[in-house]
Formats: C-alpha cells, sequence, structure tokens
C-alpha cells in the first residue's frame, strides 16, 4: 500500500461510516456518467446517431449500475478499515503488501515446481487453460473460415473443425504455460537468491 492510498484511507473513514459512504457512492455515479457520457457522445459522432439515442441505449446498464453502486458503496468503508489495519499491522512487522505478495508467491510457486515442468504446462497449461481457450478460438476460427465461404454439411467437416480447436486451444494453452515456468522460474530465482 503506498503512502498516498493510506492518506487516502484515512482521509475517507474520517468523515464516519454514512457520510463516507455517500461521499463514495457519489464519487462512483460521477466516474460513471463522465465515463458513459464521453462513450456515448464519441459513438454518436462515430455512428452519426444523436447523442441522447446513445445514452438511451445504456440506459439498462444504468439501472443495473444503479442497483450495484449502493453495494460497492456499502463495503468499500468496512474495506477501508481493514487495509488500513493490516497495514498497520505490517508497519509494526516491518513490511508491506509487496513483500507478503513476493512471500506467497515464493510458496505457492516452490510447491508448484515440485510437481515439474510437464505437469505444469501439459496438464495446468494444455488442458485447464485450454478448456477456458475453446470456446473464443473457435469462435474466431469459425468467423475466419466463415469469410472463405466454407460450408460444414458433413460430420467429418465439423469432426475435423472440432478436431482443430481442441489442438489449436491445447497448443496455446502449452506455450503460455511454457512461457510462464520460464518468467516464473527466473523470478524464483531472483526472490530466493538475490546474489
Amino acid at each position: 500500500m503506498t503512502t498516498r492510498y493510506k492518506k487516502f484511507l484515512m482521509w475517507f473513514i474520517r468523515f464516519g461510516k454514512v457520510k463516507a459512504r455517500i461521499i463514495y457512492f457519489l464519487f462512483l455515479c460521477t466516474v460513471y456518467c463522465f465515463f458513459f457520457g464521453l462513450l456515448d457522445f464519441v459513438l454518436s459522432k462515430i455512428t452519426g446517431t444523436p447523442f441522447s439515442t446513445e445514452w438511451t441505449n445504456n440506459l439498462s446498464f444504468s439501472f443495473f449500475f444503479l442497483i450495484c453502486a449502493p453495494f460497492v458503496s456499502w463495503r468499500f468503508y468496512d474495506v477501508a478499515l481493514m487495509r488500513l489495519k493490516e497495514y498497520r499491522v505490517l508497519e509494526k512487522r516491518g513490511l508491506t503488501r509487496a513483500d507478503l505478495s513476493r512471500i506467497a508467491f515464493v510458496r505457492h510457486w516452490e510447491y508448484k515446481r515440485r510437481k515439474g515442468i510437464t505437469t505444469y504446462c501439459f496438464f495446468e497449461g494444455g488442458l485447464v487453460l485450454g478448456m477456458f481457450l475453446l470456446f473464443p478460438v473457435s469462435l474466431l476460427l469459425f468467423l475466419s473460415l466463415k469469410q472463405y465461404d466454407k460450408t460444414y454439411y458433413t460430420f467429418a467437416a465439423i469432426a475435423i473443425f472440432i478436431t482443430k480447436n481442441i489442438l489449436l486451444s491445447f497448443t496455446i494453452g502449452l506455450v503460455i504455460f511454457r512461457l510462464r515456468w520460464s518468467y516464473n522460474q527466473r523470478r524464483f530465482t531472483r526472490l530466493t537468491n538475490p546474489v
């Protein structure tokens, strides 16, 4: 936690529970109106539609925001108190949140690297991440092949298309986790052996 963020939290909680929550709610509303006002203005200029039309297109999202924002505002005061308490405890021990994240990374990576690179890349990367990537990759492949007017009327063509998607998703996950392995190993070595 930076000292600027700490000062902000201390300034924020000095108003008390109710006022601080109202201030945070007004802050959220201001940011929301500014961001979506700017977005609707840009979209109205690009599409040539009136600003009011673009604004009314976002009314359902605005309604959703007005339902969720009070809950977020209500919770933020408690989170600010927890962060300040945590900051004081860490300050007594001479630590920061960055130190805690580094310690957590070393513990986590020490456990992961014991399993080996094959397990990490093949199972976690290829299978787990590959499954999450399956739908976006399938969508991208389908849209790219649709340009060439290829149609899939036969079972064999559909099976080939699905197989390509699975293999491509698996390969992407494998490559990403192989790169992560190298990065995490370098970071682990730097944190555990600073010399």
